[in-house]
């Protein structure tokens, strides 16, 4: 039990680091969905053709933090097709930091960069994964707890203690992985502005 009750606080906490009510696990859910599947839209106005305003932004980008391992900078490959721009930071890694996913096109007579900021593809797929693999274990730990006295032909406290028991590993993994999404967000709170700003001057013109 004081596993449970462990586990139990360590989730209520971590709810309320999200900004959310401890005890409104919708609230929790859809934040947490908020954090990996939101997109925020943006678009850059440049001058010149689409061709034109790629390279001028390629130009200023490292293709890869290769050319650039040991100095802060945004990086990523630039084409008038694709554009996929992050934030660099030697000796410091963040799944959770937002990539910018564009590209060039023609609006109005104007050339505009438009795209999104999102996680990386992968994070949100492992991350998923991950708390798909929860979701189960918890659906588990009730079915166990609800058919094992009937299976074993005892009373219902030993079907509550062994639902409880698998019910454990499950929030302890749950909070483990809420936390992650809260201190990598947390890190990554001014990596879409340094991107946004590098695009800027690049293009020379501000976000529409």
């Amino acid at each position: 039990m004081a596993l449970i009750s462990g586990a139990s606080a360590a989730t209520g906490a971590c709810a309320t680091q999200l900004g959310a009510d401890p005890l409104d696990d919708e609230s929790v859910l859809r934040r947490l969905s908020q954090e990996f599947f939101g997109k925020t839209p943006s678009a850059f106005q440049a001058s010149g053709s689409p061709d034109e305003a790629a390279r001028r932004l390629a130009s200023a980008t490292p293709r890869s933090i290769l050319r650039t391992l040991f100095s802060e900078a945004v990086v990523g490959p630039v084409s008038a097709e694709k554009v996929v721009l992050q934030r660099h930071q030697p000796f410091k890694q963040n799944a959770l930091t937002p990539e910018f996913r564009g590209r060039f096109v023609v609006e109005a007579g104007r050339t505009v960069l438009v795209g999104v900021f999102q996680v990386n593809f992968f994070v949100r797929v492992f991350m998923t994964i991950w708390f798909g693999c929860i979701a189960v274990a918890v659906v588990a730990a009730i079915v166990e707890g609800a058919t094992q006295p009937m299976r074993a032909g005892t009373d219902w406290a030993r079907g509550l203690v062994s639902g409880l028991a698998m019910l454990g590993p499950a929030l302890l993994m749950g909070a483990a992985g809420a936390v992650f999404v809260h201190f990598g967000k947390r890190l990554a709170r001014g990596d879409e502005s340094v991107i946004r700003e590098h695009i800027e001057r690049a293009l020379g013109a501000p976000d529409v």
